[in-house]
């Protein structure tokens, strides 16, 4: 099965590569979504097959250079989730005739990210009401959200808030910001039960015996925040 799945990738890479020059030599967008949706239906069964076997890992990050390819917004999303790693949504997955911003095509999740100028409430509402009839949860932020100033986790160390103070920080990062929003997708839907414990086990004061704020009650409430089409967001993995 490994040597199998090596030719696929080999043979995979080699098509990658050509939809890539081919797609950089593009100047219309409606162009463009046609080579996102090629490109996807060469490698969907390669991203399936990584998934079912761990579900943290792509089965390639950079099929494009796609920080040429991203609105503002979007790039940040994007660099957000590099710096958290470990939680694949691939870029522009084609869904029937829409695009999802950051997708994963095997936990059915989506991000989309908000910017006031594309985006219609009514529409986007009506859209997300479609694909969850199919199983779909997608995550929306606004610009506001993903632009929004905070200090995540390492700041609010570096900083050495503690108490009141630190929970507010905490929860001003998980509800309210774009970055908080892809920790939470990440806790939810990513890690296990000792990976969530590990990561995301923040205390009030520096004392061992300290209060340990439920993170697991703000990663629920931010998913639940940032629907526009409302949905069960499931049990946590395990």
């Amino acid at each position: 099965m490994e040597n199998y799945l090596k030719d696929i990738d080999l043979e995979n890479l080699a098509v990658n590569e050509l939809i890539a020059y081919e797609i950089e030599k593009l100047y219309k967008i409606t162009d463009k979504w046609g080579f996102y949706r090629q490109l996807y239906m060469e490698n969907i069964g390669s991203i399936l097959e990584v998934s079912s076997r761990d579900r943290k890992k792509y089965s390639q990050v950079y099929y494009l250079d796609w920080s040429k390819h991203f609105s503002p917004i979007e790039l940040k999303a994007w660099n957000s989730m590099r710096i958290i790693g470990h939680i694949p949504l691939y870029p522009q997955f084609p869904l029937f005739n829409h695009f999802i911003d950051f997708a994963n095509p095997s936990l059915k999740l989506g991000l989309e990210t908000d910017g006031d100028k594309w985006h219609s409430k009514e529409k986007d509402l009506s859209r997300d009401n479609k694909l969850k009839r199919f199983g779909w949860k997608i995550f929306r932020v606004t610009g506001s959200e993903v632009n929004k100033s905070y200090l995540d986790i390492t700041e609010i160390e570096e900083e050495g808030l503690v108490g009141k103070e630190k929970k507010e920080a905490i929860e001003h990062w998980i509800m309210n910001t774009c970055d908080g929003l892809i920790n939470a997708i990440k806790y939810w839907y990513f890690l296990n039960k000792d990976e969530k414990i590990s990561r995301y086990s923040y205390r009030l004061y520096a004392e061992e015996d300290s209060e340990i704020i439920d993170f697991k009650s703000l990663a629920k409430e931010s998913l639940i925040k940032h629907q526009l089409a409302k949905f069960d967001i499931g049990k946590p993995y395990k």
